[in-house]
């Protein structure tokens, strides 16, 4: 897993959030409130998601490591939440974000093998 795979990721699970928060905002359903938590995650994933791109292209790895694991959790919850709606846009989002977990996890992890195949040696 590369940190470019990363980047591409979690841009993607970016444009997919903004894009169930705008659709979100647009439905004006009468029942807007059942999307509060939707509307609350996507704005958070959205967060998370820049901050790791921004990470993978000017930070060391112990960073970025942190970064993706925060980029865990936001995503998972998002993805948990936009995946209870039937509207396509959550549905696409859910998928985004649940990728952009699958990405981060294993980015933390290799970092989490790389360092400790370098503590066995010493």
């Amino acid at each position: 897993m590369s940190l470019k795979d990363c980047k591409q990721t979690c841009y993607e699970c970016l444009c997919a959030c903004e894009n169930c928060f705008m659709n979100c905002v647009k439905m004006k359903c009468p029942n807007l409130e059942h999307m509060r938590s939707c509307l609350k995650y996507c704005r958070m994933c959205c967060v998370v998601c820049k901050c790791c791109i921004e990470a993978c292209c000017n930070c060391n790895l112990e960073i970025i490591k942190c970064i993706c694991e925060a980029c865990v959790k936001a995503c998972s919850k998002c993805a948990k939440e936009c995946g209870q709606h039937k509207n396509k846009h959550c549905q696409a989002c859910a998928k985004a974000c649940q990728k952009c977990v699958d990405i981060c996890q294993k980015i933390c992890f290799e970092k989490k093998t790389k360092k400790s195949k370098k503590t066995k040696k010493n």
